[in-house]
């Protein structure tokens, strides 16, 4: 029957059915440990003379169990691999000397690969393959693979299982379960015994510390054996194998140049798998990548990003990214391989990446530590105060806040090491991989690199996925946080914008619509109204924050302001929430200065805004101010107030004048309709008093900076666009009294301003138009003439 699983019954079963065999394999098992622990035993031994220090005999003993892991074939090679990421469960020696140990098994007969290809496809191999190599390119404990060719020419691998490997694996799990279940019963039988404290072998001192304290910890071996036993028949099934490499090329899809290999299905299954040969060379031969003209540093940092989306954006991550397993192609791909070993993150435990992020951001370290307890990487137990002042120094120095060698990936992983080995206490495997994954990739670029931060790679990236990814979750506890104590925490805000505009790939356009269209749900409405109490707040400190913040998306090249205006408009003048907000806002303006942050983003935003985007822009703003003019709760007073302080702005004249050019040169008859129906509105409001603001738009109109809106000004009355309504404009004038003085005064101004020096250049526009208006006249008339003749 053939084994699909790992089922440690069945497994039990298999073993009583060969008593003689299991015995053999548990005698070889048992005699190969024993020699490593007596070796082990005289080292330690202070009455023997030696030669070496006690370091080197660790190492030497670390190195031969090592050897001795190799020799039992692939499932012990398997379990060094995996015992290389448990600092908890390992000496730091020998966690060290397992990180080299490699897939060395010697390469199998092809005969028995091809007939297990011919066997698994059910066609014959060079009906498949015309050009298939003999030779393996590589040989693993779980199979090897081979270079081939498909009929239509396509360049592939092809992975062959190694023969009866499930069977030998399960009949190994199942003798290294039994040895599991007496290693927990006598470990904790040797905690109670040392005084009843279940404690951790570092506890003993170190003249009383025996072979046995050095390895038997008081933990859950049997749930090890299990896990252990679960991730390698996982690895088993290349079907999901193929799965895993598929479900990372879709969540990559918009991430450039990092993908997995193609995968043929057409000649896949359980033992066999067909992907895409990836021609390239191994992330760890730096002078190949160099050879290539591909940028090492760039290579890196690709992988370093990679990383971080998958932890924080997927929850589904790669388990065994050695160096053999990245490949970097000439073009400058990086292709991850072999994706037999994958795990994921459960969305609370992504959620608590996220809080720890946010509390690196802040550099809240208590809190960081805490987040490391509650995510199962350290014990409940732990002793706080041994970890903080770790994790601060580790933090501050890959940001380069304190002047000092950075610690590498490995040494942090070594200090928190010494640390974890105290307690009795089973790192959680996912993160487990993920050390070993960073510590031994980073070893690597430290050799080429020696300046190499990953922090510094790592969170301006982690910042930017946590500001972009429209994820509701993950949007939701970034806005718990920037609002802890209900007001907005404006130096967190900029503090995260900020790191996040360290990240290369970080675009304002990818930014603005997703956080506008956030801000704008009922979801945000908690962080909204935080934010608009921090801008109205006339905080002298929120202020220069949110400075920081908007000059980050003015000097964007790729901000598209009407991506943010025109959402925000509809929704003022359309959604019953939006009615709500624009009440309680206009009414706060009043009190807001020219010179405050809002004023300046205005004023900056009409700078920004291109021919094409006036249309939208106007039909939105018209509308706005159609529905709060119609809306007698909304106070529009303060609104007319606002805008007028404005106007005496130098930066907002600057800012209107750009807009009178963009405006000038994509003119419509149908939005000075749009613009008079908002003018007859406002005329209608006998409460509303426009005297400050026909006051403050007579003081610009006579600057150098209103030169583009008196030309168009001209082009519109000589056009004749303006006389159909002229008439109900003026009936609402006579109305208002006051106003029609105010504008009568402005008339003399207008005569002056017309014959003086600085009206020149409105003299020959008005002189332009005119002629452009008779010419064409006259051009009509021939046209009706002529017609005339002919009918």
């Amino acid at each position: 029957m053939e084994i699909l699983t790992y089922d440690p019954p069945a497994n039990a079963a298999r073993l009583r059915r060969h008593p003689g065999l299991a015995l053999s394999r548990a005698w070889q098992i048992l005699w190969t440990f024993a020699w490593f622990w007596v070796k082990h035993w005289f080292s330690h031994q202070r009455w023997l003379p030696h030669r070496r220090s006690e370091l080197e005999r660790e190492i030497d003993c670390a190195r031969y169990l090592t050897n001795c892991l190799v020799n039992l074939g692939p499932t012990f090679i398997k379990m060094g691999q995996a015992m290389s990421t448990r600092p908890d469960v390992l000496p730091r020696t020998y966690v060290q000397e397992m990180t080299r140990l490699q897939d060395k098994v010697p390469a199998y007969d092809t005969r028995i690969a091809l007939a297990t290809i011919e066997r698994e496809l059910g066609r014959k191999v060079e009906e498949m393959f015309p050009d298939f190599d003999p030779e393996p390119i590589s040989a693993a404990s779980i199979g090897q693979v081979y270079k081939a060719r498909l009929r239509d020419g396509s360049r592939v691998v092809v992975k062959v299982q190694r023969p009866n490997l499930p069977w030998i694996l399960s009949f190994d799990l199942a003798i290294l379960r039994i040895f599991a279940r007496y290693a927990q019963w006598r470990a904790g039988r040797h905690a109670r015994w040392r005084g009843g404290r279940r404690v951790g072998p570092a506890s003993v001192p170190a003249s009383r510390r025996s072979s046995f304290d050095l390895f038997m910890k008081d933990l859950p071996y049997v749930a090890i054996v299990d896990q252990f036993g679960k991730s390698l028949f996982d690895q088993t099934d290349f079907i999901q194998e193929g799965r895993n490499a598929e479900r990372f090329n879709r969540s990559f899809a918009d991430f450039d140049r990092v993908r997995a290999p193609l995968v043929y299905w057409k000649y896949t299954t359980r033992q066999v798998i067909t992907q895409e040969r990836i021609d390239g060379v191994k992330f760890n031969d730096v002078p190949g990548i160099e050879r290539m003209g591909v940028d090492f540093r760039t290579v890196v940092r690709l992988g370093v990003r990679a990383l971080v989306k998958q932890l924080l954006e997927d929850g589904f991550f790669h388990a065994d990214t050695h160096p053999g397993n990245i490949i970097v192609t000439g073009a400058g791909d990086v292709v991850y391989i072999d994706w037999g070993m994958i795990d994921t993150i459960p969305r609370d435990l992504q959620l608590k990446l996220v809080d720890m992020f946010l509390h690196m951001v802040r550099a809240e370290y208590a809190e960081f530590v805490e987040d490391l307890v509650d995510l199962d990487m350290f014990p409940r137990s732990v002793d706080r105060g041994l970890l903080v002042p770790i994790i601060e120094d580790i933090y501050e120095t890959q940001l380069g806040k304190r002047a000092r060698r950075v610690y590498s990936m490995t040494e942090v992983i070594d200090r928190v090491s010494d640390v974890l080995y105290q307690y009795p206490f089973r790192l959680p495997e996912r993160f487990s991989f993920l050390m070993r994954t960073v510590g031994t990739m980073e070893g690597v670029v430290l050799a080429v690199w020696p300046d190499f931060r990953f922090l510094e790679v790592a969170l301006p990236f982690a910042a930017k996925l946590l500001l972009t990814v429209p994820d509701p979750l993950i949007r939701d506890r970034l806005a718990g946080d920037l609002v802890a104590g209900g007001r907005l925490d404006s130096a967190y805000l900029a503090e995260t914008v900020l790191l996040a505009t360290q990240e290369t790939s970080f675009q304002v356009s990818e930014f603005l619509p997703a956080a506008v269209s956030w801000l704008l749900s009922d979801e945000g409405e908690r962080l909204r109204e935080a934010v608009t109490d921090a801008v109205l707040s006339g905080d002298a400190k929120v202020q220069a924050d949110l400075d920081i913040v908007l000059g980050v998306g003015l000097r964007a090249g790729d901000l598209e302001p009407v991506d943010a205006i025109v959402p925000f408009l509809r929704w003022l003048g359309q959604t019953p929430a939006g009615t709500l907000y624009r009440r309680r806002v206009l009414a706060r303006l009043r009190s807001l200065p020219p010179h405050s942050p809002l004023a300046r983003s205005a004023a900056e935003v009409f700078r920004l805004i291109e021919p094409a985007d006036v249309r939208a822009l106007c039909e939105e703003s018209c509308r706005f101010a159609r529905v709060a003019l119609s809306d007698p709760e909304t106070a529009i007073q303060p609104l007319v107030d606002w805008i007028a302080d404005w106007l005496e702005d130098t930066r907002a004249r600057q800012a209107i004048s750009r807009l009178g050019s963009v405006l000038a040169a994509s003119w419509e008859p149908a939005l000075l309709d749009e613009l008079l129906d908002v003018a007859d509105l406002a005329l209608q409001r006998p409460h509303l008093d426009l005297r400050p603001l026909v006051q403050a738009a007579k003081g610009f109109a006579f600057a150098p900076e209103a030169e583009p809106w008196r030309a168009l000004a001209c082009d519109i009355v000589l056009a004749g666009a303006i006389n159909g309504r002229g008439t109900t404009l003026l009936a609402h004038l006579l109305g208002r009294g006051g106003l029609l003085l105010e504008l009568a005064g402005a008339i003399p101004d207008l005569l002056l301003f017309f014959i003086s020096p600085e009206g020149g250049a409105t003299r020959r526009h008005l002189a332009q138009a005119l002629r452009r208006r008779i010419l064409g006249e006259r051009r009509g008339a021939r046209l009706q003439l002529q017609e005339g003749r002919e009918a």
